[in-house]
């Protein structure tokens, strides 16, 4: 399985770069502060709840051997 293309799928089709206002939504960073991703543009966007769940369990698939 490819999980590198289904993470950028799901960043594209669920990210946004403003904070919707009418839905519960975490930021997240699509390179992972453990790794030296910092909350800046281009990096850091709003993801609903769920879709941040599953961005993290690619994340775990990606880099199995981050352990942080």
């Amino acid at each position: 399985m490819n999980y590198q293309a289904h993470y950028d799928r799901l960043i594209e089709k669920y990210g946004a770069w403003e904070k919707p206002k009418d839905v519960y939504t975490e930021r997240h960073r699509k390179l992972p502060g453990c790794m030296g991703g910092k909350y800046v543009k281009d990096n850091a966007f709003y993801l609903e709840a769920r879709a941040h769940f599953v961005a993290h369990q690619f994340l775990v698939k990606l880099y199995p051997q981050n352990k942080d």
